[in-house]
């Protein structure tokens, strides 16, 4: 739902057929729908909500609420999306934004809404669809879907639209049609979308008004090979609602969804399994063919190296499910996910784009996301005034307390610079475990950190890398944050004289790692190289990091 210039094709219809096409015919199957039957607010097994005032990057005016009847609500078997004109913070209009992310998301398939608009000069509703893993970067480059838009100062004329890297409003470039349907606010129409792998058509009710066909140029054209969902919302004013004025007489609109279904092409096949492989293991599957009859059932199991282990599947279906036994109904793809044991990062490496990984701008900066052969790059159009301004992070890492962490990761930037390394919280204070400002050079350089992770641990914590105080390019690779003490590969490297040991009953994690002082006389060191003489166990040693050389008897 990004602005769009005026510069689009219009099909203009008079008389608009009234046939809706039942897509449950012979050539799609129904596997996902809300028929909004249950009065009350939606199903939270099938919509969250996007929240905010910001101005979503298109300067709107409204805020989005969540679980408030007011603005989303289930009556007489239909959606209603109500934006107020009310104060609600610092915001002079209330709204609502649903999103069916990580509870509906699909690659491919035919989308169906039925719904009746809004009316009112500054009504924006849209129905549209963005990427659920965001694996080719951030908008524009992993590309957006607008089945419908309609700005009320133009009533009557719906608008669809495909934003890829090359091809967005910001240059000019986005691609669509346009087509009037004069009743648009008074009666229901079926707004549809059939999406292939070679290309996308939109309808209104029985009309295919646009068409736009893969280029076969990649990413920067064609980001829609990777899975979808659904969002639902109207905004008020902004860069394109607005662009006439918003009518102030206008205290409430009401946005009117019969239903959302969701249909898969009924293939007959024979089908095609593809895997992809990756560092870390391998995989088998039975039964092992070239072709696959539709319903033939299939089980793919990761084998994973020694040091790694099996992290999940991506492609053409997700799940963390090994061994993973599906029914094909269409050409699959696989690609198994294997990381390195203790390893906490998730696609440190990029291999899969930038799946797992999230990404922040503050207001008032601007900022391009993208990975180029593995490695991510964060180009800046306006930096902020806090490093913290434009983002890259990764969540859900559980930090145990006094337990030994490492985290490293590769970096450089265009031009020297500074960017900030963090592993920290993801709530209220966002306090940081670890932190530190590294000067970064056009030289690729390897950056690694110990610590010791306090008092009381963190079951959610994220890395994260700040990059808001310069326009300089930053290039990242390797991001890694491992367990030291579960991980043996972190010792492949070490000198065979020393290994990991852990002190019973004490805090502290006996690891091994080279250092240039030693002395015979004594069994262990801190990281400084400085020696530990004896140990009393009645007291714990200090949280730290230590070494003990082998061979050497203890009465522990």
């Amino acid at each position: 739902m990004r602005n769009l210039s005026a510069h689009v094709v219009t099909v203009i219809y008079f008389i608009v057929l009234s046939v809706s096409p039942n897509a449950a015919q012979s050539s799609w199957n129904l596997i996902w729908s809300d028929e909004f039957n249950t009065a009350g607010l939606t199903d939270t097994q099938k919509w969250s909500y996007d929240t905010g005032g910001n101005g979503w990057g298109n300067n709107e005016l409204q805020y989005y609420t969540a679980n408030r009847i007011q603005n989303a609500r289930i009556e007489d078997t239909t959606l209603i999306i109500e934006t107020r004109k009310e104060n609600y913070g610092i915001n002079k209009y209330t709204s609502a934004r649903l999103v069916s992310k990580n509870k509906g998301d699909w690659l491919y398939g035919r989308i169906e809404v039925r719904a009746k608009l809004p009316f009112g000069r500054g009504s924006w509703p849209a129905i549209w669809m963005l990427p659920t893993d965001w694996q080719y970067g951030g908008w524009p480059a992993s590309g957006e879907i607008d089945i419908m838009e309609h700005v009320g100062y133009d009533q009557g004329v719906i608008h669809a639209t495909v934003h890829t890297d090359s091809l967005n409003h910001i240059k000019g470039t986005q691609v669509g049609k346009s087509i009037t349907i004069p009743d648009c606010s008074s009666a229901f129409h079926v707004y549809a979308l059939e999406w292939y792998p070679d290309h996308i058509d939109v309808f209104v009710d029985s009309i295919k008004y646009f068409s736009f066909s893969n280029r076969n140029e990649g990413f920067r054209t064609w980001p829609f090979d990777k899975r979808f969902h659904i969002l639902l919302n109207t905004a008020i004013g902004g860069n394109w609602g607005g662009a006439q004025g918003i009518d102030t007489t206008i205290v409430s609109t009401l946005f009117y969804i019969d239903y959302v279904r969701v249909y898969e092409e009924n293939q007959t096949g024979p089908f095609t399994l593809s895997i992809e492989n990756q560092p870390g293991g391998e995989v088998s599957f039975s039964p092992l063919k070239q072709l696959y009859n539709k319903g033939e059932l299939i089980t793919v199991t990761a084998l994973a190296q020694d040091n790694y282990a099996f992290a999940g599947w991506s492609g053409t279906i997700s799940s963390n499910a090994n061994p993973l036994t599906f029914s094909i109904s269409r050409n699959s793809i696989l690609s198994p996910l294997f990381i390195i044991k203790g390893e906490l990062v998730r696609n440190g490496r990029f291999d899969d784009l930038l799946k797992e990984w999230s990404e922040w701008s503050n207001t008032g900066t601007s900022a391009i996301r993208n990975v180029k052969d593995g490695i991510f790059e964060i180009r800046i159009s306006e930096a902020g005034n806090n490093d913290w301004d434009l983002q890259l992070s990764q969540a859900g890492m559980n930090l145990v307390a006094n337990r030994a962490y490492r985290f490293s990761f590769s970096a450089w930037a265009q031009s020297n610079r500074t960017i900030t390394a963090r592993v920290n919280m993801t709530k209220e204070p966002f306090s940081a475990w670890f932190l530190k400002e590294i000067s970064l050079t056009s030289t690729p350089t390897v950056y690694t950190f110990d610590f010791i992770m306090p008092q009381p641990g963190d079951t959610n914590a994220r890395v994260e890398f700040d990059f808001g105080k310069s326009t300089s390019t930053v290039y990242l690779d390797n991001i890694s944050l491992i367990d030291i003490a579960t991980t043996s590969s972190t010792f492949n490297n070490h000198t065979s004289t020393y290994q990991k040991n852990i002190i019973p009953g004490q805090p502290a994690t006996l690891v091994i790692k080279p250092f240039s002082r030693k002395s015979s006389g004594g069994l262990y060191y801190d990281l400084s190289g400085k020696q530990i003489k004896s140990i009393d166990t009645r007291t714990p040693l200090s949280n730290g990091i230590y070494i003990r050389k082998k061979n050497h008897n203890t009465a522990f």
